[in-house]
Order: C-alpha cells, then structure tokens, then sequence
C-alpha cells in the first residue's frame, strides 16, 4: 500500500446563481462533480488496488444478501 504525504487543499468549485434563489444546491452540484473527478483519477492511479477492492465488496455484498 501506497502512502502519500498529508497536505491541506483547498478546492474551490463555482457555480452561478439566480437572484432568485439561492446558489446553495448548485454549489453543492459543483463540490460533488468535483469530488468524482478527483476520486476517478484516484481510482485510475490505483487500477490494481481499485479493482482489488471492488471485487472485495462484490464478495461481501453477495454474502450479506443470501
């Protein structure tokens, strides 16, 4: 297992709003697009290890559900 530094980051994701309404579920669509991004290209990093682990939770899950 691979273990990288721990750093602070800061993300900034915009959105526009109407004048209307409230810009708080767009920015929240924003975060989340954001967030997907950054966990794919983790993911896409780590090809053998994501694969590793979902194959692990597939296992899981057929015990829980039978």
């Amino acid at each position: 297992m691979m273990r990288m530094g721990t750093r602070n980051v800061y993300l900034l994701a915009a959105s526009k709003e109407s004048p209307l309404k409230g810009g708080d579920f767009a920015a929240k669509i924003a975060q989340m697009h954001v967030l997907d991004i950054l966990s794919t290209v983790g993911a896409l990093r780590r090809t053998q290890q994501t694969f590793a682990a979902l194959e692990r939770t597939a296992q899981f899950q057929d015990r829980r559900l039978y």
